[in-house]
């Protein structure tokens, strides 16, 4: 019987698809360009609402929102007027992992929103956005929060900039640290875990077009000039791009893969 192949799932959360082919046109993303050109790729429909809660929440287990239950960031908790935060506790349905961790396959996951808390997989897993900020449990086994603690620094879920103009550059700094962590992290998991399928999900691409939007548009109304910007969002894409390549070397014959298997790939539109 031939051997399973190892499979790689990587999510940019709130990516428009148009955004991706035109700077993958220009050269700018060669390892996107690549899997466009040669597997499959279209614009999906999101859910409805189409937030991130909602959809990565379908993503997991095939469900949509009305049987999740997850329409939001928060829920207003039964008999009063308090909207604490949604987490996974509170999703219906099972998820992939679970269904491949059952039957004997080995999994990891990296940074998906609205994964706390975590599942205690036959693998890994650390939780994305909408774990609460001072969670200690936010990491399966317990022991790998050590590991990385060692190896990778000061491992975090959330960025520690927001952006304003005045701290631009602070802001990008703390981005493309966030970026370079994650995708150490994710490279230290791919090269010393077992692992048969693996998915990191690159959630930070959301903020970075929600707060710089604004660079995209000469004409929006939140510009007070009409210089070309475009291309600080699209260097920090061009990262996003480098750090895809890096991780698709550990997928089995990941370039021979690419060019006969023909894999489907497809991105939603943006989402909240």
């Amino acid at each position: 019987m031939e051997q399973a192949k190892k499979i790689i799932i990587i999510g940019l959360d709130g990516v428009p698809l148009d955004i991706i082919q035109r700077w993958a046109s220009s050269g700018h993303l060669p390892t996107l360009r690549r899997l466009m050109e040669n597997g499959a790729a279209g614009p999906l429909s999101s859910t409805i609402p189409p937030t991130s809660g909602p959809s990565w929440s379908t993503f997991v287990t095939g469900m949509n929102p009305g049987k999740t239950g997850i329409y939001d960031f928060l829920y207003r908790k039964e008999g009063t007027y308090r909207f604490p935060p949604v987490n996974a506790s509170l999703r219906s349905g099972t998820t992939v992992w679970r269904y491949l961790s059952d039957v004997g396959y080995r999994v990891g996951v990296l940074n998906l929103p609205m994964s706390y808390p975590v599942e205690r997989i036959n693998g890994f897993m650390i939780s994305g956005w909408m774990t609460p900020y001072k969670a200690t449990d936010y990491i399966h086994p317990p022991e790998l929060a050590e590991e990385l603690e060692r190896e990778i620094g000061n491992y975090r879920i959330y960025p520690t900039e927001t952006f304003a103009e005045s701290r631009k550059d602070s802001f990008l700094k703390a981005t493309y640290d966030l970026l370079d962590m994650r995708t150490r992290t994710a490279l230290h998991l791919l090269q010393t875990k077992p692992w048969d399928v693996f998915t990191a999900i690159f959630f930070d691409t959301d903020r970075v077009l929600h707060q710089l939007w604004h660079y995209l548009e000469p004409d929006h109304p939140w510009r007070t000039d009409r210089e070309d910007k475009e291309w600080i969002v699209r260097d920090y894409f061009h990262k996003v791009d480098e750090s895809i390549g890096r991780l698709l070397e550990y997928a089995d014959d990941a370039h021979r893969e690419v060019r006969t298997a023909r894999p489907a790939m497809s991105y939603s539109g943006p989402t909240g």
